[in-house]
C-alpha cells in the first residue's frame, strides 16, 4: 500500500532517519527514500526546510552540499567552455552520460542545459546529436511506454534510461514536468516498492544470474542500503551472501571459500594499501573482501601478486 504522506509524517520519518544516525543530505536521503523527499518538497517547499522543520540544523547539511559543489554561474560558464575545449560533447544527452556532475548544476542555475549554451553563445541546435530528442519524441516516447505498462518513476527511469530522463529535463525542465505534458500524472507513475525479506533475496537472486550483483542493484538505485538493513539482519553483505549460496545449490554449483581478508590480515595489508597499490577503491577491494562482488581475473591475479601468494590461496573451492 502506498503510504500516505502529511508534514506530520514527513518529520517523524525525518527524526527517524536522525536518531538512527542515517544522513540527511539530499542526496543520501532521495536514493534511500524517493518518496520521502518527494513528499518534503511537495509539504514544505525544499528538502531542507522540511530537514529544519524537523528540529535538525539544516545548515550542516546545506553547508556540505555547497562545499561539495562549489558552483556558480561564472564557475560553470568557464567549466562548460573548458570541457568542450577538450573535446567534450555539448549535447544534452551527452554531457548528462559523461559529465551529468555538470549537467546537473546547469540546470539548477541556468535552469536548463540550453539556457546554459545559450549564455555562452552557442546555440544547442549547432552541437545536438544527429539522432537528439526533440520535445515531440520524448511525449510520444513516454506514452507508448505507458501504454505498455511500463514503469516511468523518476528513479527508474533516471537509472534505466538516461537519454529519455535527460531529454525530458532539457526540454521540459524535469521528468515530472515531462509526465504532466504527456497528460500523465507523476504521482501515479511514482513506483514505491513494497519490500518484505523473501521479495528482495528473489529479485537479489534473479539478478545475480543475469550476471549483477546486489552490490551493483545498489549502485544503480534499484534497490536501496536501508531497505536491505530493514529486513535482512546483515544488510548487503548478507543478501549477497544468501543470493550466492541459494544461487549455488540450486544450480549445483561449486562454492567458493574467500580467504582475502585473512591472507591480508597475515600479511599486514591494509585496504587502503591494496586499494591504492592495485589502483582501485577502497569501496571496491572490501566488496571483494565481502564477497559483495566477484573480482575479475585481472584483480584477482593483481591481488595475488600484491599479496605474495596464488590466487588459489586466497580464494578456494569448497
Amino acid at each position: 500500500m502506498r503510504r500516505k504522506w502529511s508534514k506530520e509524517t514527513v518529520i517523524e520519518e525525518i527524526r527517524r532517519r536522525h536518531a538512527a544516525g542515517l544522513s540527511l543530505g539530499y542526496t543520501d536521503t532521495v536514493a534511500d527514500d524517493e518518496a520521502l523527499t518527494g513528499a518534503a518538497r511537495r509539504g514544505f517547499g525544499s528538502w531542507y526546510a522540511a530537514v529544519e522543520a524537523a528540529g535538525v540544523n539544516s545548515e550542516v547539511y546545506k553547508r556540505k552540499y555547497e562545499q561539495k559543489m562549489r558552483w556558480d554561474k561564472p564557475t560553470l560558464l568557464a567549466e562548460i567552455k573548458r570541457y568542450a575545449e577538450q573535446g567534450g560533447n555539448l549535447s544534452a544527452g551527452s554531457v548528462r552520460k559523461h559529465y551529468s556532475r555538470l549537467y546537473s548544476a546547469a540546470t539548477i542555475y541556468f535552469g536548463s542545459w540550453k539556457n546554459a549554451l545559450k549564455e555562452l553563445g552557442i546555440e544547442y541546435e549547432d552541437v545536438r546529436l544527429t539522432q537528439e530528442w526533440t520535445p515531440e519524441r520524448v511525449i510520444q516516447t513516454i506514452l507508448e511506454a505507458n501504454k505498455r505498462g511500463a514503469d516511468l518513476s523518476d528513479r527508474t527511469v533516471s537509472t534505466l534510461r538516461q537519454d529519455l530522463y535527460g531529454a525530458a529535463a532539457t526540454h521540459f525542465g524535469s521528468w515530472h514536468e515531462a509526465l504532466k505534458q504527456a497528460g500523465i500524472d507523476p504521482e501515479k507513475a511514482r513506483r514505491t516498492e513494497t519490500w518484505n525479506r523473501e521479495k528482495l533475496i528473489e529479485t537479489a537472486r534473479r539478478a545475480y544470474e543475469c550476471g549483477i550483483t546486489p552490490a551493483q542493484l545498489v549502485e544503480a538505485r534499484l534497490i536501496d542500503t536501508y531497505t536491505i538493513y530493514r529486513h535482512i539482519e546483515g544488510g548487503l553483505e548478507e543478501l549477497s551472501r544468501i543470493v550466492q549460496e541459494t544461487t549455488s545449490r540450486e544450480a549445483g554449483e561449486i562454492v567458493i571459500e574467500n580467504r582475502l581478508a585473512e591472507v591480508m590480515s597475515e600479511e599486514g595489508m591494509s585496504i587502503n594499501r591494496l586499494a591504492k597499490r592495485i589502483n582501485r577503491s577502497r569501496t571496491h577491494i572490501r566488496h571483494i573482501i565481502s564477497s559483495t562482488r566477484t573480482p575479475k581475473l585481472a584483480d584477482a591475479l593483481l591481488i595475488a601478486r600484491e599479496l605474495g601468494c596464488h590466487v588459489e590461496d586466497i580464494w578456494r573451492i569448497k
